[in-house]
């Protein structure tokens, strides 16, 4: 399975490492590369992590990360995992 990051997960990312790198440089760095590896190992275990609180698809999955929730879904049928958003203290971001 690949991985495919969405666009507002991306934005969402870059927003949160900025945020990060406002304070501490070198914890934004280690935070960015540790989260890359973790989201890059999803296919191993895809189902690993608690199906999503906000969503009802068993496919939609809540992966906790450092007081982040990462929503992911998995498409087996195109052998495909793609990152949604990401969002801090598991609570969704308002609209």
């Amino acid at each position: 399975m690949r991985v495919k990051r969405s666009l507002c997960f991306k934005e969402q990312f870059s927003h949160t490492v900025l945020q990060i790198a406002k304070d501490k440089k070198n914890a934004a760095r280690e935070f960015k590369t540790s989260l890359n590896k973790v989201i890059n190992n999803i296919p191993t275990f895809s189902y690993k992590y608690r199906q999503s609180y906000y969503h009802s698809d068993n496919t939609i999955r809540d992966m906790i990360y450092q007081g982040y929730t990462v929503v992911y879904k998995i498409d087996e049928e195109k052998e495909l995992i793609e990152i949604l958003e990401m969002f801090n203290k598991n609570l969704p971001k308002e609209d």
